[in-house]
C-alpha cells in the first residue's frame, strides 16, 4: 500500500512538473512568435508605404506643373519611396541575421517533434482505452501545425508585399514623367525584379510552399519511424 502511495505521489509530481514545463514552453513560444509577427507586420507596412509614395508621385496634381517643379517634386517623392524600400529590406536582413541560427534549430526540432507527436497520436488512437493521451497528442500536433504555418505565412506576406511594389511600378504612369524621373523608376524596377523574401541561410524560404515542404518532411519521418516499429 505504501509503495502504491509513493508511486502515485511521484507520478503526480512528475505530471505537475511536466505541465509547468509545457506552460513555460507555450509562454516562450507565444512571446517569440508575437515579436516575430510584429517585425513582419512592420516590414509589410513599410512596403505598403513605398507603394503609396510611388502611386502618388505621378498623380494629377504634378502633371500640370512646370518641368522644373515637376522634376523636383517627383524626384523628392520617389527618393522618399526608395529610402523606405531600402530601410525595409535592411531591417529584414538584420532580423534574419539575428535569428537565422535559432530558426534552423527550431525547424529541425519542430519537424522531428511533429513526427513523434503524430506517432504518439496514432498509437493512442489504436489503443481504445487511452482517450486522454490521444487528446493531448492531437493537441500537440495541432499546435505544431499552427506554429509552423504562422511562421511561413508571415514570410509569404512579406514576399507578397514586396511583389506589390513591382506591380505598382508597372502600373504607374511613368511615361508622362521626365527622363530623370524615369531613370529613378527604372532603378526601382531593377531592384525589385528579383523576388524578395525571408531566405534562411540561403537554403530555406519562409513561405506557404515552405510550410508544405516541412509538413511533407514531418509526415515522411513519421512514416519511417512507424515502419521501423
Amino acid at each position: 500500500m505504501q509503495e502504491f502511495q509513493k508511486s502515485y505521489i511521484l507520478k503526480e509530481r512528475y505530471t505537475t512538473l511536466f505541465f509547468i514545463v509545457v506552460l513555460v514552453g507555450v509562454f516562450v513560444m507565444t512571446t517569440t512568435t508575437s515579436m516575430i509577427l510584429a517585425y513582419m507586420r512592420h516590414v509589410c507596412a513599410m512596403f505598403r508605404i513605398t507603394c503609396y509614395r510611388i502611386e502618388h508621385s505621378l498623380d494629377s496634381n504634378t502633371l500640370h506643373m512646370s518641368i522644373c517643379q515637376k522634376n523636383r517634386l517627383m524626384c523628392r517623392k520617389l527618393i522618399s519611396a526608395v529610402n523606405i524600400h531600402r530601410r525595409a529590406m535592411k531591417f529584414t536582413q538584420r532580423a534574419l541575421d539575428s535569428f537565422k541560427e535559432s530558426y534552423f534549430f527550431l525547424i529541425g526540432i519542430g519537424v522531428i517533434s511533429l513526427a513523434i507527436n503524430m506517432l504518439h497520436a496514432l498509437q493512442a488512437a489504436l489503443t481504445a482505452n487511452n482517450a486522454n493521451e490521444l487528446a493531448i497528442s492531437t493537441f500537440y500536433v495541432i499546435i505544431h501545425f499552427v506554429y509552423i504555418f504562422i511562421g511561413n505565412y508571415g514570410g509569404q506576406t512579406i514576399t507578397d508585399h514586396s511583389a506589390d511594389v513591382l506591380k505598382t511600378l508597372y502600373h504607374v504612369q511613368w511615361y508622362v514623367a521626365p527622363i530623370k524621373v524615369q531613370k529613378l523608376i527604372l532603378f526601382l524596377l531593377l531592384k525589385n525584379t528579383k523576388q524578395f523574401g525571408l531566405v534562411i541561410g540561403g537554403i530555406y524560404v519562409a513561405s506557404l510552399e515552405g510550410f508544405i515542404t516541412l509538413t511533407s518532411m514531418s509526415v515522411s519521418y513519421f512514416m519511417v519511424i512507424y515502419s521501423t516499429q
